[in-house]
């Protein structure tokens, strides 16, 4: 129930800024090279190294509002854990796999952490 209770979870200014981003990303079909919404920086060269989940977020948001990068956010982090408690479980034995997958409430709610299911299935 507390992913459609979106605008209440995940609203704070990167979140939007990522929103942002990912729209201006999707508008323009490009990956900006010159930081184009900063106030003390503008027009000075930066790389957007999450570019993909900002435009994942932009068209969730688009579509569900804030429930929308919540969802999207909440299915992240299960496929990380679901991998995650796979990788371990080949490794490790049931107990200490349970006692890595119940650290899961630590674990903080940003984009460089919503790709850890990418890496985690080399």
């Amino acid at each position: 129930m507390r992913c459609f209770a979106g605008n209440h979870l995940l609203i704070d200014p990167d979140t939007m800024w990522q929103i942002t981003v990912g729209q201006w990303i999707s508008d323009h079909r490009a990956v900006p090279e010159t930081d184009v919404y900063s106030f003390t920086m503008p027009g000075q060269p930066w790389i957007s190294t999450q570019w993909l989940a900002q435009v994942l977020f932009a068209k969730a948001y688009a579509i569900a509002g804030w429930s929308g990068p919540v969802v999207l956010t909440a299915a992240a982090i299960a496929a990380t854990f679901a991998l995650l408690a796979r990788f371990l479980s080949r490794h490790l034995g049931p107990s200490t796999t349970m006692v890595f997958i119940a650290a899961a409430p630590s674990f903080q709610i940003q984009p460089r952490r919503r790709c850890a299911a990418c890496w985690l299935q080399a």
